[in-house]
């Protein structure tokens, strides 16, 4: 929970702040000189951490879909051990 967490505000906050950067270069991207393989540049470096925030996210979903994966496949075996009751 804390890695999804975490990965959220990571998220949240960085891509706050790149979307903040990109309405403010918005005519620098969109411009008829604009070149993109030299913005993609210039965009990854403010995009990263958002980017990295995603990963952290998606490794705690995933850890979290596996641990729940575990857990309701162990309940399945407990229970289909248990002895039937007999009816006399």
């Amino acid at each position: 929970m804390a890695l999804t967490t975490g990965g959220l505000v990571l998220t949240l906050v960085f891509g706050l702040r790149f979307v903040y950067w990109y309405v403010k270069n918005w005519s620098h991207f969109n411009g008829p000189q604009a070149d993109p393989v030299g913005l993609f540049g210039e965009m990854f470096v403010v995009v990263r951490w958002a980017l990295f925030g995603m990963g952290i996210f998606l490794m705690g979903w995933l850890w979290a879909l596996a641990t729940s994966l575990q857990i309701v496949s162990a309940a399945k075996n407990a229970e289909s051990a248990k002895v039937p009751p007999v009816l006399r």
